[in-house]
């Protein structure tokens, strides 16, 4: 079977981006499935922003040692800029995604992810009659610049929609969008070999942290969304000298609470050693899909405190976490101050976290996904 994945960008040895798409990706080539990635690359942006270049094409290495291609098309952004109420933005990029789609051996499927990839490729799988799958993330539906007609077109033709969440694919269902056999829910998953438990002592030596401490970790972009702020007051509420933070990411939001001992990006194949560096990870989010970072820490038998919403139901629950109202800063500090005092259950929600992670490989999630496609068809 030969699948071509679009989506809306792919991490390089430049660039640490949707690096939650390349261990699917990769876990579907070594299972030898032959795969191609598009992901157009916007040098409007890149030259503004990063004055970073990305090659229009890559053959990749798995770590297995299979190879894949890579395209990067270019395309020009233009912001905001619309014209009778459409992006031209979104309009480039899907001129990209379709040109390169003519130019590569023809697929048998076509992957898009997210919703915006799978619309770009819209016009190609029609054309050659190819089963159109799509990834429904964190985001729901964007506007998906398609005329009235062509909307419903597009929803009908639709093969399949591979859901993060439980609450994803009710939120699908109910809108009519497609019908339930069409959706499959098949949580995120995380490569078992490079998440895992580690000496914590052994990296807290490494990463020069005391043995003392008790360290919470928050792995996710700074911003209200994922709760970055939240979490800092939350932890400042608190007053205690002996707990101490790890804020792995980036963004506007920026944690200013006493005793941070890191904070900033690290290379993703890093996250691992920071991650076993802690006691605890805390990512109070409104809002997510499903989030690898959650995933991440369970495999690193981490105890988790998020939010007690309907999003991370299929994930976690009592044996692995502590949910709170990701709004409410006394119950955030209440949970935190909780797994500082009570060693037991502390304990044993690590134990409840190492064991669900082993329902979460990323193996696991591309087999599942390979056999939703495949029984789609």
């Amino acid at each position: 079977m030969n699948i071509c994945i679009v989506s809306t960008d792919y991490p390089s040895k430049k660039r640490a981006v949707f690096t939650f798409v390349l261990p699917l990706v990769e876990e579907l080539v070594n299972s030898g499935i032959n795969c191609t990635v598009i992901a157009p690359f916007s040098i409007t942006n890149s030259f503004i922003h990063r004055h970073v270049y990305e090659k229009k094409y890559e053959l990749a290495i798995t770590n297995e040692g299979n190879k894949y291609e890579i395209y990067r098309p270019n395309y020009v952004s233009f912001s905001n800029l619309k014209i009778f109420g459409f992006s031209l933005s979104t309009y480039f990029h899907r001129k990209a995604i379709e040109r390169t789609l003519e130019k590569i051996k023809r697929p048998n499927v076509i992957y898009g992810h997210f919703w915006n990839s799978a619309v770009g490729s819209y016009k190609y799988a029609v054309k050659y009659d190819l089963p159109l799958f799509v990834a429904a993330g964190e985001e729901f539906v964007p506007k998906l610049e398609l005329s009235s007609k062509k909307v419903k077109g597009f929803y009908k033709f639709i093969k399949g929609v591979i859901c993060v969440s439980s609450v994803r694919k009710n939120e699908i269902v109910e809108k009519g969008l497609v019908d339930s056999n069409s959706c499959g829910v098949f949580v995120n998953g995380v490569d078992l070999t490079v998440f895992n438990r580690l000496n914590k002592v052994d990296c807290r030596k490494h990463l020069g942290f005391l043995e003392k401490d008790f360290i919470v970790c928050y792995v996710g972009q700074f911003s209200d969304r994922k709760g970055s702020m939240r979490l800092s007051k939350s932890i400042d509420l608190l007053n205690d000298q002996k707990i101490k933070s790890v804020f792995i990411g980036s963004g506007k939001s920026v944690p200013d609470c006493n005793g941070i001992l890191f904070k900033g990006r690290v290379p993703h194949d890093d996250v691992n050693l920071y991650l076993n560096a802690c006691d605890i990870f805390v990512l109070p989010t409104l809002n997510e899909g499903c989030s690898n970072a959650i995933v991440e820490a369970l495999a690193c038998g981490l105890p988790v405190i998020s939010s007690n919403r309907p999003f991370n139901a299929d994930i976690l629950n009592s044996k692995n976490s502590i949910l709170v109202d990701p709004t409410n800063l006394g119950e955030i500090a209440a949970a935190i101050k909780k797994l500082k005092d009570n060693k037991i259950i502390k304990e044993e929600l690590s134990k409840g976290a190492f064991m669900s992670a082993k329902n979460l490989s990323i193996k696991n999630r591309a087999n599942n996904i390979l056999s939703f496609i495949k029984s789609s068809n």
